[in-house]
């Protein structure tokens, strides 16, 4: 694994500043440590960094890249090997890279002035494209063919990327899973008012955005994160599941570059980036989280992870000979060739995994299942311990 700190959480965006070969993970984005169920904050501000795992240096082909984009809510997650390793994926010869941006307050809240338009998470995660844009050939890589996936709020931001001006060109394919920019809850509608009633909330009574801004400067980043601020009475009426801080609109100032502007539909009606191959889905039942529920009963959100990457953080052992290695097998066959061809068989002219393929809004596509069993059985040893927004 090498991994590359990108740059210092300015909103300049700095060029890389080092990069190492390393075995241990760095600082998660600072956020509050939803698995620990005890409130505590984990992680800084020197953290944006991303992880490059390649199966070979110097192939004879440039290998194709997949860069994942982690869920979490936009208040939690990393792309920390423990939760998102690259052990099923790299197997089939395909470079993974994992990064971080940064969360919650700190990477979503905004001021509508200069230097807090907002998005800035969004915006992170831009800088980490075109740095492995840049550089990954350099590990292997093709970078002309770069796939982004996420899932959750990591499948939204891949959504959005599809859309952003900032986001043409750094990717050939996506793969948004559980999230897409059209859903309602990771967008702000009111994020001056949120911002706003932040600040009062903190004991900080101004409708003065540069006073609000001075002032939460002030502040010790543990008294600002994951401090809940319901605006809107959808918000107030979903408590604790709201997002407080989430994607918005933003405004134009100056030089500097917008990641995102204007009402989702309307831009979604435009198209999205040309010449890019999308495969997207959810899961059979998405919108429900695995505490809510008895072990063995549902296929729900943030499932298909455990299948995409190993479950390192619950201590899960994998027989290689078992039904569901054999599904892990499948489901990353199927994620890696998207990567490769375009479409999710075993090569182009070869046969397909599962079912024959069928037509469905211009793509390509199949319904992808074992028996049902398969994908319940890896969720019976972490759903008491799965939180939402995974």
């Amino acid at each position: 694994m090498v991994l590359v700190k990108v740059n210092e959480g300015s909103p300049a965006y700095q060029t890389v500043e080092r990069s190492e070969n390393s075995k241990r993970a760095r600082s998660d984005c600072y956020q509050i440590d939803t698995l620990s169920f005890e409130n505590k904050g984990k992680g800084g501000e020197d953290c944006l960094y991303l992880n490059v795992n390649t199966p070979n240096l110097k192939p004879t082909k440039p290998l194709p890249v997949m860069v994942w984009i982690h869920g979490g809510g936009f208040f939690s997650g990393s792309g920390s090997d423990l939760t998102y390793g690259p052990e099923f994926l790299i197997r089939h010869d395909v470079i993974y890279v994992s990064i971080n941006y940064r969360l919650d307050v700190l990477g979503f809240l905004c001021l509508d002035i200069e230097e807090v338009p907002g998005n800035a998470g969004l915006k992170d995660q831009v800088l980490a494209l075109r740095w492995v844009k840049r550089n990954i050939n350099n590990f292997g890589g093709d970078p002309e063919n770069i796939t982004i996936f996420g899932e959750s709020a990591g499948g939204v931001s891949v959504s959005y990327h599809l859309m952003s001006p900032m986001s043409k060109g750094l990717f050939k394919r996506a793969i948004p899973q559980s999230g897409a920019s059209t859903c309602n809850w990771p967008n702000i509608t009111e994020p001056l008012e949120k911002a706003i009633k932040f600040a009062r909330k903190l004991g900080f009574k101004s409708t003065n955005t540069r006073e609000i801004y001075k002032f939460l400067q002030s502040l010790p980043v543990e008294t600002i994160v994951k401090l809940d601020v319901p605006v809107t009475f959808d918000e107030q009426s979903i408590l604790p599941l709201h997002l407080n801080f989430g994607v918005v609109s933003e405004k134009k100032f100056g030089d500097n570059e917008v990641f995102f502007s204007g009402d989702v539909f309307a831009v979604l009606r435009q198209g999205i980036h040309e010449g890019v191959d999308v495969m997207s889905g959810f899961t059979e039942h998405e919108g429900v989280f695995g505490e809510m529920l008895g072990p063995g009963t549902f296929v729900c959100h943030g499932d298909d992870t455990m299948y995409l990457f190993p479950p390192k953080a619950f201590n899960i052992k994998i027989d290689l000979k078992s039904k569901e290695f054999q599904m892990i097998e499948t489901v990353t066959t199927l994620w890696a060739n998207f990567a490769k061809y375009g479409q999710d068989t075993r090569g182009p002219g070869d046969e397909p995994v599962g079912r024959p393929p069928r037509k469905w809004s211009g793509s390509r596509w199949m319904r992808k299942a074992q028996d049902r069993s398969e994908w319940r059985a890896l969720e019976e040893a972490y759903v008491q311990q799965w939180t939402p927004f995974g």
